[in-house]
């Protein structure tokens, strides 16, 4: 992160560096700063470009076991199969968002701090409001048993209904809503403060009607 934050900052300061990050982004920045290092400068080059795959391959092993842990049923079907379909969709969205790779990871990671903050609001609204952050409260005998889990749906409604907020109120590239344009981006703090009084009610209902007063 520190060699990542140096080069960022030398970038636009090294002519040959700013042409190549114009051209080919990231990975021409590499290159420019290795070439002088010649034959050897290539080879790590070569190295850092599959270094990537490197990076893939655990995030892939855990979507194959997310699959099956999901729906208990599907551990029956070989996970490299879930493999193979995750990274056919891989291949297929890397070859449109290689294009213009900076902006499509910009844009992808901001998404995905909506979700988080959505998350991290469900999560510490059960571990403080709900479980008094008792970690007894918690059963690990239980993991595995569906019939006595919670169903989920308070869950899901903490993370899905915020969307109803966040939409207006991001501003992204391929789209701006009608609040951002006024306020700038609050998607992440609408995510996350709105996830709090919506999950507090579904889960005081789950509860109460699906779990006969158990958490």
């Amino acid at each position: 992160m520190t060699l990542g934050a140096a080069i960022g900052a030398t970038v636009p300061v090294v002519p040959e560096w700013a042409d190549a990050n114009d051209a080919d982004s990231i990975g021409g920045v590499m290159s420019a700063m290795l070439k002088p290092a010649g034959g050897f400068g290539k080879f790590v080059t070569l190295i850092i470009a599959l270094s990537v795959i490197s990076n893939t391959a655990p995030s892939i092993y855990s979507v194959s076991l997310n699959f099956q842990i999901l729906i208990p049923k599907q551990e029956k079907i070989p996970r490299i199969l879930y493999v193979i379909i995750a990274t056919g969709i891989l291949i297929g969205v890397a070859i449109g968002a290689a294009e213009d790779f900076l902006s499509s990871l910009e844009s992808f990671l901001f998404i995905i701090a909506y979700w988080s903050a959505a998350f991290c609001g469900v999560y510490l609204t059960e571990w403080i409001w709900f479980r008094k952050r008792n970690a007894e409260s918690m059963d690990p005998e239980i993991w595995n048993k569906p019939k006595e889990l919670p169903s989920g749906f308070a869950a899901l409604g903490g993370l899905i209904i915020p969307f109803a907020f966040v939409i207006p109120s991001m501003d992204q590239v391929w789209y701006v809503g009608p609040i951002a344009k006024v306020t700038g981006d609050l998607g992440f703090e609408f995510a996350f403060i709105t996830s709090i009084p919506i999950y507090i009610l579904l889960r005081t209902i789950e509860i109460k009607y699906f779990r006969n007063g158990r958490l």
